[in-house]
């Protein structure tokens, strides 16, 4: 696989060929909203790379080598960004706005409205087996969704594995 350095700006290699991504690493990027991690996605091999509070999460031998390969190679790493908890609330919003049935309805709109809503909706859904079955397919392809919007807008020709056994 050949590199080529895309934007002398922000000095970032891009593959001049497909990178395959692991889907679930992906998608746990983007909906982790702890000030304690960050992930970034390596432009040359696909690996998406977690981190622990400015810890590595690899064991602490590979800690610093891998901190040293971001320093010394800041263009091949991508910070992920994860989605924030107003495009989370709006997947879930989104999904109950398409429930039919006005009493189950309000049942799943309630908890939005207090606190913890996540939290709160997830224990409100869990009451609703079939439901609860929709929404986690509605929610993993809203995922699969954004997680592709993610690559496009970063310029990035990737295909995710295991995408269809996610969830």
């Amino acid at each position: 696989m050949q590199y080529r350095i895309e934007n002398n700006r922000e000095k970032r290699i891009t593959a001049m060929s497909k990178i395959t991504i692991e889907f679930g690493d992906l998608v746990a990027a983007l909906e982790n909203n702890s000030n304690e991690h960050a992930h970034y996605l390596d432009l040359k091999t696909g690996t998406v790379i977690r981190t622990v509070a400015d810890r590595f999460s690899e064991s602490i031998e590979d800690t610093d080598q891998i901190h040293s390969m971001i320093e010394q190679e800041p263009y091949r790493y991508l910070a992920i960004t994860p989605m924030g908890s107003a495009e989370r609330y709006a997947i879930i919003e989104q999904f109950v706005d398409h429930i039919q049935d006005a009493r189950l309805k309000e049942q799943l709109k309630t908890p939005l409205m207090k606190k913890k809503p996540f939290r709160t909706f997830n224990d409100a859904i869990n009451n609703y087996p079939e439901i609860r079955e929709k929404w986690r397919a509605f929610h993993d392809g809203e995922l699969t969704r954004r997680s592709l919007d993610w690559l496009e807008e970063n310029g990035i020709d990737a295909e995710l594995a295991n995408a269809a056994s996610a969830g």
